[in-house]
């Protein structure tokens, strides 16, 4: 005997328990059902009428799908009615009991009438369905209906635990970081972080924590019940499949509010005290969702020595990574919520887009949302759509032209009184290189010869790029000549680079035979990229078939002119030397040059 053990981690029993009592609840009225529909009862009733005289014996026979038959009896009959012709009418009925007249699967009723004028019968078909012994065609039918149960009551879970517990929300696991106690001060202050993990659903918490059973290797005080009521945790980038090893990035800060620094964001706090609703525990995350769908962070609370914070304010990316084009308009995505219960919803908002590269900054665009005005910048041709700002909270940044200036990290700050959350979206500007080859078309090639050929690629970014050659002879196959001479970059006034290689096209030493076409490659993040020039090789040792036809028909020719001239002088009665002798300068004068220059092409 071999015992197969099955291993189910809590969550997925808890449902598969849930799923299965409801399909054993399913599957009971199901066979509840088929089994009142066999024991159920039909009344038959078979109508003789028209006879005459009125002596008639009713009577009823079974014939099952064995084909044999049996007699059920007369039934319940009635007594004779005359009609106003003098005919009599006469009925019988029978309680069709698949049970008690043990019908197995069902047959043919038929009721008999035997008269002293003929015998008559009328036949109908039962059907029995739920017997003990169903048919294979029964037992399909069963399996397909079990089967559909079983997805319906899924489909219909999965619904509804969505819908009312908030099950679509991941557990996150995530860092939990902070200043190590006693070590305030210094710039390199040391981080102490231990495991966490958020509990998260939509809606107020009302789940008993005691059910949940998180890992016992997390500290109990660092597991966290959190409320989202707009699901910015909820997203399917942050909920990957169950067993994946790629997970969420997740970190987890205590936070303390505080007055914004900066001048468009003054006016949130123009009182100098703080409102009692600060007094609380504050908590910042920061999750970066799977494959660079999502960049969130969010500002939680939770009221003194609980563990059971609130999103009050989120702001998400859903463009973590942008690359574009030159010359494209460029959408950086940023949308901010606030949670319309807290007393800071309505109290005012500022905008802030912050570019840094490379240790540098500025900034782009600033919006005071309390006063509707800007801050002036010397950024152009960026913006954001003021009125999606406070219909939905979009306060995504709009570059309408990319330019190489333009690559680099774009920091999206909101801010709330007291409070303030940034993002991060990268932004690269990717531009395939334009190739050309020098000179074009490219020189004959005599053996002996060097010919130089040279390969610029230009306009592209980023810098980073690989120049190569390739040759492709006349027999069509195809292989790499190197990189050649590789130049350094060159950047021209809009930011973009250029590059060149030079290769020194020798038939000898790079076995180019009669020619063949040969190709620049620029292999690019943007697109690779193709240049060709044809390349013609002369004067080799083994002629083409082409030019020994060529030769071969030269030949003929000459040996044709030679002819017509022969016969030219001997009919002009010339002697016999100097026929020859004319014949002998033109062979030395025609034929040999013409032998010579092909030997030396």
């Amino acid at each position: 005997m071999q015992i197969v053990m099955i291993s189910i981690d809590r969550g997925e029993m808890s449902e598969f328990s849930t799923i299965f009592k409801l399909s054993i609840i399913a599957f009971t009225f199901f066979w509840w059902y088929l089994w009142t529909w066999r024991s159920s009862v039909v009344v038959a009733q078979c109508e003789a009428s028209g006879f005459a005289p009125h002596t008639l014996e009713l009577g009823w026979e079974f014939t099952g799908v064995d084909g044999k038959s049996r007699s059920l009896g007369q039934g319940s009959v009635t007594g004779h009615r005359q009609a106003s012709d003098g005919t009599f009418s006469q009925s019988t009925r029978l309680e069709l009991d698949s049970g008690k007249l043990k019908f197995g699967r069902g047959g043919e009723v038929t009721g008999v009438a035997k008269h002293e004028g003929e015998a008559r019968r009328a036949g109908a078909t039962l059907n029995v369905i739920g017997v003990s012994a169903p048919s294979i065609e029964d037992s399909m039918a069963m399996i397909a209906v079990a089967l559909v149960l079983y997805g319906v009551i899924k489909v219909l879970y999965w619904t509804f635990s969505s819908a009312v517990s908030g099950s679509g929300c991941p557990v996150l696991e995530c860092w939990f970081v902070q200043e190590k106690p006693g070590q305030r001060g210094g710039f390199t202050a040391p981080m102490d972080q231990e495991k966490s993990l958020m509990f998260i659903t939509t809606e107020a918490y009302n789940e008993k924590t005691s059910e949940l059973h998180p890992p016992a290797d997390i500290n109990p005080s660092r597991i966290y019940y959190v409320t989202d009521p707009a699901g910015t945790f909820c997203s399917s980038a942050l909920n990957p499949p169950k067993g994946s090893v790629n997970k969420p990035k997740c970190e987890i800060n205590p936070f303390m509010p505080h007055a914004a620094m900066v001048r468009w964001a003054a006016a949130l706090t123009d009182s100098a005290q703080s409102p009692v609703y600060l007094q609380a525990d504050w908590f910042s995350v920061a999750v970066q969702g799977l494959d660079e769908q999502l960049t969130l962070s969010n500002i939680m609370r939770a009221p003194s020595t609980s563990k059971e914070p609130k999103v009050i304010l989120s702001v998400s990316s859903k463009t973590p990574v942008v690359r574009s084009r030159l010359g494209e308009q460029v959408l950086l995505d940023c949308g901010f919520w606030v949670d319309p219960s807290s007393p800071l919803h309505g109290s005012g908002f500022s905008i802030e887009w912050r570019y840094q590269f490379r240790g540098e900054g500025r900034l782009v665009i600033a919006y005071d949302g309390k006063n509707d005005r800007f801050a002036e910048t010397s950024e152009t041709g960026a913006d954001i759509d003021v009125t999606a700002l406070y219909e939905s909270g979009n306060a995504s940044l709009i570059i309408e032209e990319a330019q190489v200036r333009h690559s680099g990290t774009y920091i999206c700050t909101v801010y709330l009184p007291h409070l303030l959350v940034q993002v991060a979206v990268d932004l690269e500007i990717v531009e395939p290189p334009s190739l050309s080859i020098y000179p074009s078309p490219l020189p004959l090639l005599v053996p002996g010869q060097v010919v130089l050929a040279q390969c610029e690629a230009s306009g592209f970014a980023p810098h980073t790029l690989e120049l190569g050659w390739e040759f492709t002879g006349v027999d069509g196959k195809s292989r790499s000549l190197g990189q050649g001479s590789v130049t350094g970059h060159r950047q021209a006034s809009d930011g973009t680079f250029s590059q060149s290689t030079r290769l020194e096209l020798d038939s000898g030493k790079l076995k180019l035979g009669r020619g063949g076409e040969v190709t620049c490659v620029a292999k690019h993040e943007g697109e690779a990229r193709r240049a060709s020039a044809t390349l013609n090789v002369i004067g080799v040792s083994a002629p083409s078939i082409e030019d020994s036809m060529a030769m071969v028909a030269v030949a003929l020719v000459l040996y044709g002119v030679i002819k017509v001239l022969y016969w030219t002088f001997s009919s002009a009665d010339s002697s016999d030397a100097d026929l020859k002798d004319k014949v002998h300068d033109i062979v030395f004068n025609v034929i040999n040059p013409t032998v010579k220059r092909f030997k030396y092409t």
